[in-house]
């Protein structure tokens, strides 16, 4: 913004002084009405000077009073107090639904005693606001009734068509301000849709300068000069101090009210009404004025909601170009630090893309144009690798089980039908060609899952590891394979009750016989000799598929066919 140049003050005789700070915005008109049912006296004292104005109180004793006084067009909060029944009170609010089909009052129950679940049926009604069994400290009730009466604003009067619209268009200049570069951009065009949004004979957006604590308006078309006003004196400055809307009905019989500020010097007698643009953190940004001859009607609930719609589509707007003059400020500090040499340390382009509010937040990237062309490469390199070896590597299926050593002093003839077989015999084997094997002094028998018996056949590689001999791997070859998957019961005879009773075998298995080439074998640099009994993991591989196929199952249909 431009350096400050404000104009002097003409300040009314017998202004009063005004004592209030700066406030939390509220958008709680005030001539809104709260009912209180059951306050003391120095409850209700205190909870009038809580709200500050905004809210028209009137205190009962009783729901009788209460209901007398209840009228659904004017009441927009009724609040029982610790002074009331919880019945009587369930009883008036029964009354008041019944009298308020368009749920437009919103009724607080402090005093609800011990049993809420009374009040079940208005909660599930969507009638009650809030519900406690004991009333909270007067600060805090003088906050939820002003967060019911925002509330009942916002539903008190259906909105028209020609409303709807009007919000529709300042949504839509809210999006194409959003792209200017400078204030004085943003405040002109504001000033424009101010008249016509709340019908007004003059509008005007004026900019708050906090260092300087000045209003500011930019120039205008057809020679309007730039404006500088004080915050200190006014009504218009009055909403910047408190950071609440303002209806003046007669500018002049107001005692805050200041001629050059508020209205340029013109007419006495215009009606006023001033919107303060407030940022996320209660911050004024700006205020839009709308001033309208006396003569006009009265600005009403309609146009304050209006330009309050527009404030805050401009606070976030105004918020990101004031950040943006204090980078450029920083900038330009920095390079005159530096004795004026190089470059600013923000590009235009990306101060320009800031201000349009596309990131709140950005932070500084230092990129090397043959960094990002070697890393794009290798990225593309790593995706065609990964690909082929998905497509071309494969997965390893095994088939795992339980080990038996048997080592035996005869070398009979394994029988190729089952009859009572001796023990540690196993019968019914079908070997290499389909001929009987004989059983070696030394071999293994292995038990695996009854489902491989399709996959397995003699003449498999297959690796064994010896319990209490890790990593101690014998590579050895599949002999035979037994017939037809068996039982645990039947399993277990064939191995012998020395081994069967030991083995637990959960299911149905399929027996297979590997020799054992050498009667010793090697661990921890050791040679160690086999002995019958000696259990035992066994592996035997039983096929393979790509891994395109395990990451996608549903292509094994496409080759398969």
């Amino acid at each position: 913004m431009p350096a400050p140049h404000p104009r002097p003050l003409s300040l009314p005789p017998s202004t009063p002084a005004q004592g209030e700070g700066r406030h939390t915005p509220s958008r709680v008109s005030p001539t809104t009405e709260v009912l209180l049912i059951g306050f003391t006296p120095s409850a209700v004292a205190t909870l009038t000077a809580l709200f500050g104005g905004s809210l028209e109180v009137i205190a009962v004793a009783d729901p009788g009073e209460a209901l007398r006084r209840f009228s659904p067009e004017r009441t927009a909060v009724l609040c029982i107090g610790p002074g009331s029944d919880p019945d009587q009170a369930l009883a008036m609010l029964s009354q008041v639904a019944a009298n308020d089909p368009r749920r437009r009052t919103q009724n607080v129950v402090l005093a609800a005693g011990s049993q809420l679940q009374r009040f079940q049926e208005l909660v599930d009604d969507d009638r009650l606001f809030y519900l406690c069994g004991q009333p909270p400290v007067d600060a805090d009730v003088a906050r939820i009734v002003t967060s019911a009466a925002t509330v009942r604003r916002g539903i008190s009067a259906p909105r028209d068509d020609a409303e709807v619209l009007a919000e529709t268009r300042v949504l839509a200049l809210a999006a194409r301000l959003a792209r200017e570069s400078t204030p004085a951009a943003v405040s002109r065009a504001a000033g424009h849709e101010i008249e016509s949004l709340a019908d007004a004979d003059q509008g005007v957006c004026l900019l708050y300068d906090r260092v300087s604590e000045t209003l500011w308006v930019p120039p205008g078309g057809g020679g309007r000069p730039e404006r500088r006003e004080s915050v200190v004196a006014g009504l218009v400055s009055f909403a910047v101090r408190t950071g609440r809307p303002l209806a003046v009905e007669r500018v002049g019989a107001d005692p805050r009210y200041e001629p050059e500020a508020d209205n340029d010097g013109g007419p006495a007698d215009q009606r006023l009404l001033a919107v303060p643009a407030l940022a996320s953190g209660g911050d004024v940004e700006a205020v839009l004025v709308a001033l309208r001859d006396g003569a006009g009607e009265s600005f009403g609930d309609r146009e304050q909601r209006l330009l309050g719609l527009l404030a805050d589509q401009l606070a976030p707007i105004f918020g990101r170009l004031r950040r943006r003059e204090a980078l450029e400020h920083e900038a330009a500090r920095r390079h005159d630090a530096f004795g004026g040499s190089g470059a600013g340390i923000f590009r235009a382009e990306a101060l320009d893309h800031y201000t349009r509010g596309l990131s709140d937040q950005g932070n500084l990237v230092e990129m090397s144009p043959s960094w990002m062309r070697w890393s794009f490469r290798l990225v593309l390199a790593l995706v065609v690798t990964g690909f082929l070896f998905a497509a071309i590597g494969t997965v390893d299926e095994y088939a795992e089980g339980t080990a038996v050593v048997r080592v035996e002093e005869s070398t009979e003839p394994l029988t190729p039908a089952r009859i009572s077989p001796s023990p540690g015999r196993v019968g019914g084997w079908a070997g290499r060609g389909g001929r009987g094997v004989r059983v070696s002094e030394r071999a293994v028998v292995m038990l695996l899952p009854g489902r491989y018996r399709p996959l397995l056949a003699a003449g498999m590689p297959m690796r064994l590891e010896l319990e209490g001999y890790p990593y101690a791997y014998q590579h050895l070859t599949v002999d035979a394979v037994s017939d037809g998957v068996l039982g645990p019961a039947e399993a277990r005879q064939l191995l012998g009750p020395d081994v069967g009773d030991v083995i637990s075998i959960p299911g149905q298995v399929v027996l297979v016989h590997a020799a054992l080439p050498q009667a010793t074998f090697e661990s921890g640099g050791r040679s160690l000799p086999y002995h019958d009994g000696l259990l035992g993991r066994v592996e035997i591989r039983v096929r393979s598929e790509p891994i395109l196929l395990t990451l996608f199952p549903g292509l094994r249909a496409l080759f398969d066919g």
